[in-house]
């Protein structure tokens, strides 16, 4: 762990918000969504390099003004414990003045989850309430997301990968392992980072064409300063999935689920949240949405939980899984 007075990268310690983030939530909902995520974009550079930069240089790493920083930073002094160091007056969050250790800091709990969610739908319009909940699912599933995302080389990839986007030039993605092969190199060019999904979309220039990268399979990003895109008209950012899989054919499914099959899901794809809704029967729920229409994540999901699943829809998605479930069989006949 780092030895700093700030948040540290410490995969035991969560994000500041427990309590104080209800007051937030009250913040947040009378501002823009644009100004929103540039908040977020500031907490967070600033979570990853504490004492490194001047509200100026925010601003410029940020592509805002420094207005825009000075406003937003009288909203985050409301809610987290911010410092500016003299003489230098570079930017930290602290931990809170009235917590005794940084092991205080646990991630949210089942009791703050429905806490902050009670407030959302109490407070939030439709819209502000879809958002602000998806934030609050990332926070949740720390070990998913959250402190991984904001360990300091996930987000030092994360960096390197927004300014070779910037500067439209290529990179090296070090060491990448997909499911099929040895780790090795891939000569890209980045066009879509989406750190919440744990993805990256880029044209893979040895085998021509777009792939789908997982960010926590990269061990390292080298930025190719000297080799500018070659392929831009080929860049199409495709759908990504909440089964955090890059597709533009995809298809609608339709689930039952009971309580365990649905913390199931949440527990391990966040974002199916948007797509789960309660049942007519007590203690069961559906679980609607657009997917991969090869059925990539889901398909895993059902067989490893047949009975807490039932599947209503479509068709192809019941044949698919037959498909599977007779290979099963088959395999372990013998």
């Amino acid at each position: 762990m780092l030895n700093h007075s700030s948040i540290p990268f410490n995969p035991d310690v969560g994000i500041t918000f427990h309590s104080e983030f209800i007051n937030f939530i009250q913040k947040l909902k009378k501002i823009t969504m644009v100004a929103r995520k540039r908040i977020v974009k500031i907490i967070l550079l600033i979570l990853a390099n504490p004492h490194t930069y001047t509200r100026k240089e925010i601003a410029d790493k940020l592509g805002i003004t420094k207005r825009n920083v000075d406003d937003d930073i009288v909203i985050i002094k409301d809610v987290l414990n911010f410092e500016q160091k003299k003489p230098a007056y570079t930017c930290a969050i602290l931990p809170d003045k009235n917590l005794k250790e940084l092991g205080a800091l646990l991630p949210l709990n089942n009791e703050d989850r429905n806490t902050i969610s009670n407030a959302l739908n109490k407070y939030c319009a439709s819209r502000e309430k879809l958002y602000l909940n998806k934030k609050l699912d990332s926070l949740y599933n720390f070990q998913e997301l959250g402190i991984r995302a904001l360990r300091k080389p996930a987000l030092e990839k994360i960096d390197r990968l927004n300014e070779a986007h910037d500067k439209k030039v290529c990179v090296i993605l070090e060491d990448y392992y997909s499911n099929s092969s040895d780790p090795r190199d891939r000569k890209v060019e980045p066009f879509s980072v989406d750190a919440e999904l744990d993805t990256l979309q880029a044209f893979d220039t040895e085998a021509m064409a777009i792939r789908h990268f997982k960010l926590n399979r990269i061990k390292r990003v080298q930025i190719l300063t000297d080799q500018p895109w070659q392929y831009k008209d080929e860049h199409h950012k495709k759908d990504t999935d909440v089964f955090r899989i890059a597709n533009d054919d995809q298809v609608m499914v339709d689930l039952e689920l009971d309580i365990q099959g649905r913390n199931v899901l949440l527990d391990t794809f966040p974002g199916a949240n948007v797509g789960i809704s309660d049942a007519s029967e007590k203690n069961m729920f559906h679980f609607q949405s657009n997917i991969n229409a090869d059925f990539y994540g889901i398909t895993n999901f059902i067989l490893g939980n047949s009975d807490n699943v039932h599947v209503i829809g479509p068709k192809s998605l019941k044949e698919h899984l037959q498909k599977k479930a007779r290979k099963i069989i088959t395999k372990y006949n013998h």
